[in-house]
């Protein structure tokens, strides 16, 4: 078989300007909790990029914003909604790497989403890398412009309806609670702020939560907190200096730069954990010098279950 070449799926200049503005409204809004205003900017993103792919006359990369709508239906509890949109991102993260390697989609936020968060079949994520490879091999690649296409192929295949993919997984569904009113009723020493970026890595950040309430303390997550959009920097670093102990996710740098730079005035102990290829990978280059050299104790992670281990060793077993 000749080499099957990539069609090029990436977003032309002229429209970029345009895609990032809207970013920068979607993730403000997503951040101050205003789920569906965010998903809207969101949407309008598709618009414009659903606009630019008729213009070029050529597929473009839609991951990230169907991601997040599917996000945004996660925060509200919409979980049938939320998981058809993230898988219709993992469908576009599988076609957006090269042939023979549809794997590595597992490696994208929306393969942990459904893997990880959701729990969703195997069975499914299989079906869809061996649809998209047989796509390339097909030489239709630079012709699927919609991720449905894929989607309605994987219905006829396993026999499922794609609307209702809640029916898919394989354990119960996760409920996100409401917001808790600022404060700590609980003892200080038994409090462990969980910090990251809440948009890429969320599942990553709840396996920590649930890891860390089985071992009886109390997991404190600052987007979880009722707060005012004006006093987001300065209530998450009260909440912060109301923990004994912090535990950071900073494979992709947000907001926590801010607050690690804190921990040794606060007292705090801290573990910082990053994601990683393999074991003997070294860190990602998002991951900066400055993290890798503050002197706090720092582990890498491939699967969320090698994560298990360090926190209970991280944390003193409680009485």
């Amino acid at each position: 078989m000749s080499e099957i070449t990539p069609p090029d799926r990436s977003l032309p200049e002229e429209f970029r300007q345009d895609v990032a503005r809207l970013e920068i409204e979607a993730v403000q809004m997503f951040n101050i909790r205003r789920f569906d205003e965010s998903r809207r900017l969101y949407q309008q993103i598709l618009e414009v990029l659903n606009k630019a792919q008729e213009q070029v006359e050529r597929p473009i990369h839609k991951g990230a914003p169907l991601h997040m709508i599917g996000i945004c239906h996660t925060a509200t509890n919409q979980h049938n909604q939320a998981i058809r949109y993230i898988t219709l991102a993992y469908i576009e993260d599988t076609l957006n790497v090269a042939f023979d390697h549809e794997d590595e989609a597992d490696r994208a936020p929306a393969a942990r989403m459904l893997r990880d968060f959701y729990g969703i079949r195997m069975e499914i994520l299989r079906a869809i890398k061996q649809i998209a490879n047989e796509v390339k091999k097909a030489e239709e690649w630079s012709q699927i412009f919609d991720p449905e296409t894929l989607l309605h192929r994987l219905e006829e295949r396993l026999h499922i309806d794609g609307n209702t993919l809640t029916a898919q997984l394989i354990r119960p569904l996760p409920q996100i609670a409401p917001r808790q009113p600022f404060g700590f009723p609980q003892p200080w020493e038994q409090r462990v702020f969980i910090g990251g970026n809440y948009q890429t890595h969320m599942p990553v950040i709840r396996h920590i939560e649930n890891v860390v309430n089985s071992l009886g303390y109390t997991p404190v997550v600052a987007f979880d907190v009722e707060m005012a959009r004006d006093d987001t920097h300065h209530h998450t670093l009260l909440l912060l200096h109301t923990c004994r102990y912090a535990i950071f996710e900073i494979s992709s740098p947000a907001g926590q730069l801010m607050e690690i730079e804190r921990i040794r005035d606060y007292e705090n102990q801290a573990l910082l954990l990053y994601s990683r290829i393999s074991p003997e990978a070294a860190p990602s280059p998002l991951v900066s010098t400055m993290l890798q050299t503050t002197g706090l104790r720092t582990e890498g992670y491939t699967d969320l279950a090698d994560i298990d281990p360090v926190i209970r060793d991280f944390l003193p077993a409680r009485r």
